[in-house]
């Protein structure tokens, strides 16, 4: 007779398991006139829960006589947070309590069970299990924004091992969990690592803290934005894969899904990826860049993206890529970034014809309008050639150069170990609660 068999296991829901002392509800409905930075109550969003994790991210207050009037329902530690709504849905953490009274809205759900019936780590763990969120996935609603009702959730059931069997089975998905996240920090110290020797050596970029020689971004870059996808020029005869912008992340590139188009000869020679080009992202996250060194034998990229190859002797696409992210995260991009909706960092030469039409419509609807200004909203858009930026001497960003690449090298091997790691964790977390742990 197997474990699996031995145990008994029992079909439970959350109502289950809360016991005459326990809680399943929602957070308070608190607006935004019931709040106050002044109050000694602190609010917990949905920002502060994360998948497994407590985020700590919040500043919203109100005082406890707004929360006795609105009959607020107080946190305590050990409750399990459930984020009703994305991203992603039914993520759920452990309050672990504060300095001050909290509670929480009304898209976070409060499960505080019975600890005679239930294990808090291993509810938390099985909430968190791939299983309990495709489960999820099949109660939720909404059509522009998805959401989880708490009475949809309610009717989620799972099975319950015996508390011992619980107790057993969270002991040893804890101590996997905390060597995954070792990896993750791992990763991320490095990271801050290179941002504090590129702060050292360069100061702060958008101030120009050390007074560098200002250049324009073409004096130094051959900038290029990628071939326009249109599907009604597709053959199929030249298919290759390219590069978008959801393939560009800070300093990597996600290579696991790439799309095809048409690339003739013509296109291969002026679209396709050398060694050390850098990818800048045109929109989304503005300036999120990337070095390309050959992940792939042939790719090429689609407009939203920039395509730069930098002059190497005045200029080194590691100090580019780090001078883009200091820019993206402090503010060094308010000045080269057109908004319609999102913001855009464009190129001189390649208008879209929606952004045409997009500009002109103003001319069209009020012909009183200049066509100085209409010179004036073009010059707007035309930026990322001209874009100014700090050139430190190149000696200096080889010393940086050198440093990246070594730390690079540390990373990658980081970044697999991390992977197989996450791979290893879901594994066991999947045999966790099919009993065969």
């Amino acid at each position: 007779m197997t474990l699996q068999k031995k145990i008994q296991l029992q079909e439970v829901t959350f109502p289950d398991l809360i016991g005459e002392k326990g809680l399943f509800s929602d957070g308070d409905w608190v607006e935004s006139k019931d709040q106050d930075p002044n109050g000694d109550v602190r609010l917990i969003q949905l920002a502060d829960v994360g998948i497994g994790d407590y985020l700590n991210k919040s500043n919203r207050f109100m005082t406890s006589k707004k929360a006795g009037k609105l009959r607020c329902t107080y946190l305590k530690p050990g409750d399990i947070l459930i984020a009703r709504m994305p991203d992603p849905i039914g993520r759920a953490c452990i309050f672990p309590g504060d300095i001050q009274p909290c509670v929480t809205v009304v898209d976070v759900c409060i499960v505080r069970p019975d600890k005679s019936l239930v294990d808090v780590n291993w509810l938390l763990h099985k909430i968190n299990s791939p299983s309990f969120n495709h489960e999820i996935t099949k109660w939720t609603t909404g059509t522009t924004r998805k959401r989880i009702s708490r009475g949809n959730l309610s009717k989620i059931s799972f099975n319950l091992p015996p508390l011992a069997e619980q107790k057993r089975i969270a002991t040893i998905l804890d101590k996997a969990d905390a060597i995954r996240r070792k990896r993750q920090q791992a990763i991320q110290l490095a990271d801050e690592f290179l941002r504090s020797v590129f702060l050292d050596m360069f100061g702060n970029v958008v101030k120009n803290s050390k007074n560098w020689k200002i250049v324009r971004f073409c004096d130094v870059c051959e900038t290029r934005l990628g071939k326009m996808l249109d599907k009604k020029q597709q053959t199929g005869k030249h298919l290759r894969s390219y590069l978008r912008n959801a393939n560009v992340l800070w300093d990597s590139f996600y290579i696991d899904e790439l799309h095809e188009m048409d690339f003739n000869e013509k296109d291969r020679k002026e679209f396709r990826l050398r060694f050390g080009d850098v990818l800048i992202c045109e929109g989304g996250e503005v300036g999120r860049s990337a070095i390309w060194r050959d992940e792939l034998k042939e790719c090429y990229f689609q407009k939203a993206l920039h395509r730069v190859r930098p002059d190497i002797t005045k200029i080194l696409p590691e100090y580019i890529v780090h001078l883009l992210w200091f820019y993206a995260k402090n503010g060094g991009f308010q000045n080269h970034v057109t908004s319609v909706t999102i913001a855009h960092l464009t190129g001189v030469k390649y208008l879209t014809i929606y952004s045409i039409t997009f500009l002109m419509k103003p001319l069209l609807v009020n012909r009183g309008i200049r066509l100085k200004l209409c010179y004036k909203i073009f010059a707007e858009v035309l930026k990322l050639k001209n874009m100014k930026i700090p050139l430190p001497s190149l000696k200096l960003q080889k010393q940086f150069s050198d440093i990246v690449k070594k730390l690079d090298s540390k990373r990658k091997k980081l970044a697999k170990l991390s992977s197989i790691t996450e791979s290893l964790f879901g594994s066991l977390t999947k045999h966790a609660f099919r009993g065969a742990l």
